[in-house]
């Protein structure tokens, strides 16, 4: 048996070292005890390595100490231990102490089928490898089976009505499924009033009717279910639900459930968060006990700029107000605010990389939301109160009145990235750091100008004669490029249909930017390669008819 099936390193070596050097008896008293193990672990807790291994072994080991391993990768490996140590025993099901039965065996006594035999391995059902004359199989010794239905009654009598419809079963549950479509159910409403009509388990009446609608596609139940939901979808619904739709609505325009549309909503949350850039500066006391308190409450004798910009007038009046109202911040006010922006973005990444990939829960998903709105609302107390710096710098820059504006609003652009750039952790008054930032910006925005109006100076007749030539040679390209679209027109208007539109694919003409192959433009016809050819050559051959070899176009068909 192979062991890189194990899913944890640490079990895969204890199993190596144990199938390898173990007597025979040890091995066969620690595979008894892995099955009493198996039942007790749950997926949704961790268990220490060492608490593992004393159990199955009766000796403590110094191996490994403090590595916890999941409940869910304990409970497989353990299983696949349990495999692993009867293979190497080499057990003759005909020899055994008590009665086993094989996957199909169990499955036949049960009633169930046989990929609810792995649902039950994966909640504890331990099973053994046996020799079967020549061959080794999978087998459930009796009594560990017995003690399994014993502790999961419930399991046993669920998969017992998820074995397979009888015919006259599936044709009802088809026939009524059909009706309840046009009435208007969804899919899920359909599959649990089925299931409790027939007393059967959801699962059984869904595996029976995507089977029917695989095997007729024609006449499928549930013919748009295969469509898989995307990008746009998703985030339509979002921005819907978002606006504030009812759920029920969306659901029914998306053809899903209401619980689809909220899981969907979840996910795409998840999936916007983790492609946020998130930054930040770390420093000890993020990571002190208490961190929340010590930097996100500011010291009584700190006084702050109030959130509230105040109403604007005109736009360079309202502009120049506004900056009057977030006063300049001494050196201690800069590092407090600094350091908490970058505390909570570094709380929200932690909280970001907790997220499980699927069905992450509403909760932690706005207190994400929530941190990141904290963290944006203290950037924005940084960049309105030091506004005033950009208009300072940018009045030593300006050289006539109508650029000022532009130099300010460059100069904001830069200001917001050099808050995000500004380690706060150095020291440094931010003031000077992006004092800097904008001067340097300046040097190359004025350079740059400078270059661009002399290009364009009165006094320069070079360039206006340039501009002049430039401009007629574009004129006449364009007169010559639409005479030869309307003569392309008129040609191809002399074809049916089809042969347009294979021409068309062929050398890219029209919507299509790109030419395709013969074998592609047969997909895209629906039509093999070879008759897409022989499409193709039939259009060729009266295109060459119409066009004369000196007309601009007859030189192309030849050569073609």
């Amino acid at each position: 048996m192979k062991t890189n099936r194990f899913q944890h390193p640490a079990l895969r070596e204890f199993a190596e070292k144990q199938a390898r050097f173990a007597p025979v008896a040890v091995r066969v008293a620690q595979m008894e005890r892995a099955e009493q193990l198996l039942p007790i672990l749950k997926p949704d807790s961790s268990y220490a390595y060492r608490v593992l291994i004393h159990t199955i072994t009766s000796r403590p080991t110094e191996q490994y100490p403090g590595l916890m391993i999941p409940g869910a990768v304990a409970t497989r490996d353990l299983l696949l231990f349990i495999e692993h140590i009867s293979d190497s025993l080499n057990l003759d099901a005909a020899a055994a102490t008590e009665a086993v039965l094989t996957q199909d065996e169990l499955s036949h006594k049960y009633n169930v089928a046989v990929k609810t035999i792995s649902r039950w391995r994966a909640r504890g059902l331990g099973g053994r490898r046996y020799r079967f004359g020549n061959r080794k199989r999978l087998a459930f010794p009796q009594s560990l089976v017995e003690r399994f239905v014993a502790e999961n009654q419930q399991a046993v009598e669920y998969g017992a009505r998820f074995n397979h419809l009888t015919d006259d079963e599936r044709e009802w549950a088809i026939r009524r499924a059909r009706r309840l479509v046009r009435w208007g159910a969804n899919q899920t409403q359909i599959i649990r009033r089925l299931a409790k009509r027939l007393g059967r388990s959801p699962e059984a009446l869904r595996y029976t009717l995507k089977q029917h609608d695989l095997k007729y596609p024609s006449v499928a139940v549930f013919p748009d279910s295969k469509v898989a939901i995307t990008e746009q979808d998703k985030r339509e619904i979002y921005s819907a639900m978002k606006r504030g739709d009812s759920p029920t609505e969306v659901a029914k325009a998306y053809r899903r459930t209401r619980s689809s549309i909220h899981r969907i909503v979840k996910e795409y949350r998840r999936e916007q968060f983790m492609k946020l850039p998130l930054e930040f500066f770390e420093c000890e006391a993020f990571h002190a006990a208490n961190a929340d308190e010590a930097l996100l409450m500011p010291p009584t004798e700190l006084s702050l700029p109030d959130l509230e910009p105040v109403e604007s007038g005109a736009m360079q009046q309202g502009y120049f107000a506004d900056l009057s109202a977030f006063p300049v911040l001494t050196k201690e006010q800069e590092f407090f605010l600094f350091r908490k922006m970058n505390f909570l973005q570094f709380k929200a990444v932690q909280a970001r990389n907790q997220l499980p990939r699927s069905q992450p829960d509403v909760a932690s998903l706005d207190a994400i939301d929530a941190l990141l709105e904290a963290a944006q609302s203290v950037k924005n107390t940084l960049i309105r109160c030091n506004l005033r710096l950009v208009v300072s710098v940018a009045k030593k820059h300006q050289h006539d009145e109508s650029s000022f504006f532009d130099l300010i609003s460059d100069g904001n652009m830069v200001l917001i990235r050099s808050i995000e750039k500004f380690n706060f952790t150095l020291g440094h008054k931010f003031s000077t750091y992006a004092t800097w930032s904008l001067m340097r910006h300046y040097a190359r925005y004025l350079a740059v100008e400078a270059t661009r109006g002399n290009r364009y100076r009165r006094g320069d007749e070079a360039s206006l004669d340039m501009l002049a030539h430039q401009s007629m040679t574009v004129a006449a390209r364009s007169e010559e490029l639409n005479h030869q679209h309307a003569q392309l027109n008129t040609i191809l208007n002399q074809l049916d249909e089809r042969e347009q539109e294979a021409v068309s694919l062929r050398f890219g003409l029209g919507s299509h930017l790109a030419p395709l192959s013969l074998e592609e433009i047969g997909t895209k016809l629906g039509l093999t390669k070879e008759r897409a050819r022989q499409v193709l050559a039939s259009a060729m051959a009266k295109l060459r008819e119409f066009v004369s070899p000196d007309d601009a176009w007859g030189g192309a068909l030849e050569f073609q």
